[in-house]
């Protein structure tokens, strides 16, 4: 008897049983996690119009808006469950769990102004500083766009006009403890006119990046899907990405538009938004540009 052929064929099975165990153990976790997640909404959790946030959707995302800050604080898509059955919740690609937090946020410069709800219509939300000088409509168009219009009805111009993703170190949303949950690519990339797919894992970032140029976008990655920044092909911005400023911190990633006059400021500035599965953006006819990720 080939002794050694069969001590090998003994290792390789105790490798799978203990394979086929741990893959159930986190199989059950996701439908543990999942389950839960069905509960809260269940309960009232998912509400429209609390009194500190709003919801709106249109069949393919449902976002959840911070009244206050204006930020985007929630994003699921609604056509992706978390597990292949019935009544399984959806994919989340913004919001918060513990200490976890993944969030959009957009305005002028270093100003924090505080909001007040005006208008839900199912798809849009007007949202109105309490001095009334700045004003943001958040809408969801077609598909799996968003956009944000931020604007400034002062008289003096305010600081630059920005969008951002602040998200913290960690797996995405309803990850789960499996090898290719804990494997998968989470990190952020640019458009640049030297480097259509310029990417960065997201541990890597310890100092600033910083792209000056005139359209592209900015977008992080996490396993199979994406969230964009879409800059206007015809605006001068400035990319960036941010380490945390503290241990435990959030990463910053975003663009700052440049060269904007006061009535531009007054009549609005648009951001555009992008959430959806990797796989499906070559399909998306409004995003040419992010075919670049293929």
């Amino acid at each position: 008897m080939n002794f050694r052929l069969l001590w090998i064929l003994m290792v390789g099975l105790f490798a799978y049983l203990l394979f086929w165990e741990w893959s159930q153990e986190s199989a059950a976790k996701a439908e543990l996690v999942a389950t839960t997640r069905v509960d809260e909404v269940s309960s009232g959790v998912d509400s429209v119009d609390s009194l500190n946030t709003s919801k709106i959707s249109n069949g393919s995302l449902a976002l959840v808006v911070d009244n206050l800050s204006g930020s985007i604080i929630g994003v699921e898509l609604s056509e992706y469950p978390v597990l292949q059955k019935e009544g399984s919740p959806n994919v989340r690609l913004l919001g918060s769990e513990g200490a976890f937090k993944f969030y959009v946020k957009s305005g002028f410069g270093i100003e924090s102004p505080a909001f007040s709800l005006k208008n839900n219509d199912g798809s849009s939300i007007t949202l109105v500083s309490d001095d009334g000088l700045y004003k943001k409509v958040i809408s969801i168009k077609e598909g799996y766009l968003v956009d944000i219009n931020d604007s400034y009805l002062g008289g003096n111009k305010p600081g630059d006009p920005f969008v951002a993703m602040y998200r913290t170190d960690g797996k995405p949303l309803d990850a789960t403890d499996s090898w290719i949950d804990n494997a998968s690519y989470v990190g952020v990339a640019f458009n640049t006119p030297d480097d259509p797919y310029d990417s960065y894992r997201l541990r890597s970032i310890d100092e600033r990046l910083l792209f000056d140029q005139v359209g592209g976008w900015v977008g992080f990655i996490q396993k199979y899907f994406l969230t964009a920044l879409l800059v206007n092909p015809n605006d001068v911005v400035t990319m960036f990405a941010n380490p945390p400023s503290v241990p435990g911190g959030v990463y910053s990633m975003g663009s700052i538009v440049r060269e904007k006059t006061v009535s531009e400021i007054n009549s609005g500035v648009s951001h555009k938004l992008f959430f959806w599965a990797k796989n499906q953006v070559r399909s998306y006819v409004n995003c040419q540009g992010l075919r670049a990720i293929y």
